[in-house]
């Protein structure tokens, strides 16, 4: 409710008299350009940014009253500024709740939830093989995108009640990111989740699509109610439908694509 809050020496705020309500079992998805305050906005829900005028709720409290940890435990967090930890696949997951890190069944769930099974079985010593070389000279390093599925795996860690996911597939071509949206579509059903992304493939996932400005909400609708409305959210698709019907030309899915795009009523309900 009426929420700033700008970063130390920052210039002007990072977002602005912020309003904003989302149900439990609600997907929302956070849409904008780079700059727009997407990412400041997810830390400020959980909690993570403190100092912040205007007042933030969760099922009803403010949680600046409520135990920092007691808050955390509500969130399954997956941000694009995310931490590459030099340890084994496994443990990398099991951070995401701390509280089970040595519980192999919730860290087998949240690995088969993150699609991790394929990386996995590349891997010399399977989800016990160290990442990085900083402190073992055999440790394999990682794409961009296998990173990102680790950090999903490690935001699904416990099946926590709120999943916000920051840019989760930034690192990878619209192509991967369609098959990864199928999968997130099956994974978040009955849970609370907030996308934050600058692409829109996102809002097919969602009940509610949120357009970002500038520190502001400025667009809050269906997809259907914000392509009518031919503002932000209608800027944004109209720009990135050509590029996905463009990356489906170069894979030889143009028709598959290119007529899911058109149906937009149909794939984005």
């Amino acid at each position: 409710e009426n929420v700033t809050y700008s970063y130390p020496s920052q210039k002007g705020n990072a977002v602005e008299n912020i309003n904003l309500e989302i149900k439990s079992g609600e997907i929302v998805s956070i849409l904008g350009y780079n700059g727009s305050g997407k990412s400041t906005l997810s830390k400020l829900m959980c909690g993570l940014l403190e100092n912040y005028s205007g007042t933030i709720k969760l099922n009803g409290r403010d949680i600046s009253g409520l135990n920092r940890e007691d808050l955390y435990r509500y969130f399954g967090i997956g941000f694009q500024d995310f931490t590459k930890y030099s340890i084994s696949l496994k443990d990398n997951v099991g951070i995401g709740m701390i509280e089970e890190a040595k519980n192999e069944d919730a860290i087998n769930t949240a690995i088969e939830k993150g699609n991790l099974n394929y990386i996995i079985d590349s891997l010399p010593n399977g989800a016990d093989t160290i990442l990085g070389k900083e402190y073992d000279p055999n440790g394999q390093d990682l794409s961009g995108g296998q990173w990102q599925r680790i950090i999903l795996s490690r935001a699904y860690m416990g099946e926590p009640e709120v999943l916000i996911l920051d840019e989760p597939t930034a690192s990878i071509d619209p192509i991967e990111e369609m098959r990864m949206l199928e999968h997130f579509g099956e994974i978040i059903k009955g849970k609370t989740a907030i996308l934050i992304s600058h692409r829109i493939g996102f809002a097919r996932l969602s009940n509610r699509i949120c357009g970002m400005d500038n520190g502001h909400i400025v667009e809050d609708g269906t997809h259907e109610e914000l392509l009518e409305l031919k503002g932000k959210y209608y800027e944004l698709f109209t720009s990135q439908q050509q590029l996905y019907a463009k990356e489906g030309l170069v894979n030889g899915w143009t028709n598959k694509w290119t007529n899911k795009w058109e149906k937009g009523k149909n794939i984005y309900a």
